[in-house]
């Protein structure tokens, strides 16, 4: 269920929207479905099964089960680590998180967040969020839940993107962690053409930021003394 505020000021983040190319909303969702999805977020990272790890190998996506990576002894473990940050130095772009797949491809999400599977995939959230970016043609969305730990980070691109399904025309971050320092890393900075940072957003719980694609961004690493993970609800409004 969406906030009473959110419904009340659509117009003012529309037009932020299409003055800026991005617009960030504070308390998107109610705030008992809010802490709801909190709660259930929080207590789902307590066990490692149903998540997966995503980075790139030798530039090819590579995912795999947390349990397996973590079952590997701590010296592959650490080589696997070393060699994704050797080629994070080398190349343009590299990757390193934890993710559940809720909507889209390959998607399973297990009994304990169907409820924010279904409110990201409502009809009432998709032509929300396609009224505020004034995309009336956009067809449908996916989204992980994402969780970022000490030592995770997502280099800078834009998340251009050409599909069986379509095409990627906005990109979104709903926060789900709570009193976010900004000294532990994990903050979303977009970029201009030449690659300076315009604008540095700290992670806030029930807030989404909407962008469009494309727009140069990464996420900064988080620091190895961030004491809880970094949790978020990613993904695409499709074409």
């Amino acid at each position: 269920m969406l906030s009473k505020q959110t419904i009340d000021n659509l117009e003012q983040y529309q037009a932020h929207y299409a003055e800026k190319g991005w617009v960030r909303i504070e308390n998107y969702l109610a705030h008992d479905t809010a802490e709801q999805f909190h709660q259930q977020v929080v207590k789902l990272a307590q066990n490692t099964q149903d998540w997966h790890m995503a980075t790139l190998v030798e530039g090819k996506a590579f995912i795999a089960k947390v349990n397996d990576y973590l079952g590997q002894p701590p010296q592959e473990r650490s080589l696997f680590i070393a060699q994704l940050l050797r080629y994070a130095q080398q190349h343009d772009f590299q990757y390193f998180y934890e993710f559940i797949r809720l909507l889209g491809g390959d998607a399973r999400p297990g009994n304990a967040l169907t409820e924010l599977t279904n409110t990201i995939g409502s009809s009432q959230n998709v032509e929300t969020l396609k009224q505020i970016v004034s995309q009336p043609l956009i067809e449908q969305i996916d989204a992980q839940l994402t969780c970022y730990k000490p030592g995770h980070f997502l280099k800078h691109h834009c998340d251009e993107g050409f599909q069986s399904q379509g095409q990627r025309k906005v990109a979104y971050v709903m926060g789900l962690s709570k009193n976010w320092q900004p000294d532990w890393g994990g903050l979303l900075h977009f970029q201009n053409g030449q690659g300076k940072i315009i604008e540095s957003l700290i992670p806030t719980f029930n807030c989404i930021t909407l962008f469009t694609v494309p727009t140069p961004h990464f996420v900064s690493q988080v620091t190895n003394y961030c004491p809880e993970p970094r949790f978020s609800v990613t993904g695409w409004l499709w074409e």
